[in-house]
């Protein structure tokens, strides 16, 4: 059993490692942490005396430590003393989340200056009016009666102050609300995304069809738009795509921006034990910001709270 397992945890890192040619592998690239923590565990249950409960308890351990890291980052992780210039709610509420009270409670509560949704259909569109009065600066590129395998578009921004200027649709391909703003006197410009999952371009394998586009093509093109954009920059969203991977790494260094907030997990919220961090703020270098986890409220993701100073 540890022999297979160790066998099992090298082909992944193996296909993780061949994502850089084939694409479509890219979901083993997303599980690299993982996969590496399953080899140890592997290797130390084949050399121990009682291979099956050591492979066991390491498994438990790899699975644990992401939970144990995101209990310690959220939710409503403690902000620092000095109050931040801007607050940025970022959730995916999940398309067949019918918990709208709780979503509304965790959007009030946040109070945050701007809240980014993703997982939003014009079906929803209640919630966001309940929000009208808090939120009464409010953009959308949803259609009703969504879900996330036919879902144009399905991102949602809201705010407290007008924007400058505004955009939301699918732009190259790619999911996007754009607003420009300016807070206290200081303009930025923030990018709402959610792209495509890696699994999809696994599952293409032996589908007739691909996906409309694949996870790394939706990554690179958001580079190039974000890439364009004059002034500082914050995106954030679902981008199905963990820090560690070689399209994360790529969309940094292509916009110029830079991650914030670590590594917390912020899916699958489901018992309380997620295990990839999914979910991100990227902001450009002369932006500083830390980030913590907010409540789930019915999703499969924990929302993330990010504080920023521009």
């Amino acid at each position: 059993m540890a022999v297979l397992a160790v066998c099992l945890c090298v082909l992944g890192l193996a296909l993780a490692a061949a994502s850089t040619v084939w694409p479509a592998l890219e979901t083993f690239d997303h599980l690299t942490l993982h996969l590496l923590g399953g080899l140890g565990a592997s290797c130390l249950a084949a050399a121990s005396r009682r291979p099956l409960s050591t492979l066991t308890s390491g498994c438990f351990a790899v699975l644990a430590a992401p939970a144990l890291y995101a209990a310690a980052h959220g939710p409503w992780a403690a902000a620092s003393a000095r109050a931040p210039s801007l607050t940025i709610l970022s959730h995916n509420i999940l398309f067949v989340n019918e918990d709208d009270a709780g979503l509304e409670r965790s959007i009030r509560r946040a109070d945050a200056d701007i809240v980014v949704l993703t997982e939003y259909d014009a079906g929803r569109s209640g919630l966001l009016a309940r929000l009208s009065a808090l939120y009464p600066h409010q953009i959308d590129c949803a259609a009703p009666l969504m879900d996330k395998f036919n879902a144009a578009c399905d991102v949602a921004v809201l705010s407290k102050t007008p924007p400058l200027n505004a955009r939301a649709g699918v732009e190259d391909g790619v999911r996007l609300v754009a607003a420009e703003f300016k807070h206290r006197g200081r303009g930025f410009t923030l990018f709402a995304t959610h792209l495509p999952p890696p699994l999809s371009d696994l599952m293409s394998l032996w589908r007739r069809r691909p996906p409309r586009l694949r996870h790394g093509e939706a990554m690179a093109r958001l580079s190039r738009i974000v890439g364009a954009a004059q002034g500082p920059v914050i995106v954030a969203g679902d981008f199905n795509a963990t820090p560690w991977s070689r399209t994360a790494r790529a969309f940094q260094a292509g916009a110029g921006v830079r991650l914030l907030g670590g590594w917390a997990p912020t899916w699958p919220a489901t018992f309380a034990a997620p295990q990839l961090p999914i979910d991100h703020f990227f902001a450009s270098p002369q932006i500083a910001g830390r980030v913590s986890l907010a409540p789930a409220a019915g999703s499969d993701h924990y929302a993330l709270l990010g504080r920023f100073d521009l």
